[in-house]
């Protein structure tokens, strides 16, 4: 159980992860943030608990859906998808 305990610390170390590299423009957080939530999924699944695979489905999901619309918006504006890259002229 303390091994599992330790995968959820992890997941939830990703998500956060994934939120502070979005806050900050850098598209790796989607991928951190996926992860993050597959791994409550997985949690969930082995504990046998609806609650949590259920939700974690649902979260992956929404972040599907998030990350479609943040790189749409980000292709029609022509903003760069890193925020490491060089600023546009104008």
């Amino acid at each position: 159980m303390i091994a599992l305990d330790l995968v959820g610390h992890a997941a939830y170390a990703l998500i956060a992860l994934g939120m502070g590299l979005l806050a900050c423009g850098v598209r790796w957080g989607w991928a951190f943030r996926f992860l993050g939530e597959a791994g409550w999924v997985g949690i969930g699944f082995a504990l046998g608990m609806t609650s949590i695979w259920s939700w974690g489905i649902w979260f992956l999901l929404i972040d599907a859906a998030g990350f479609w619309w943040w790189s749409r918006g980000r292709a029609e504006t022509g903003i760069s998808s890193d925020a490491s890259a060089a600023p546009q002229s104008a």
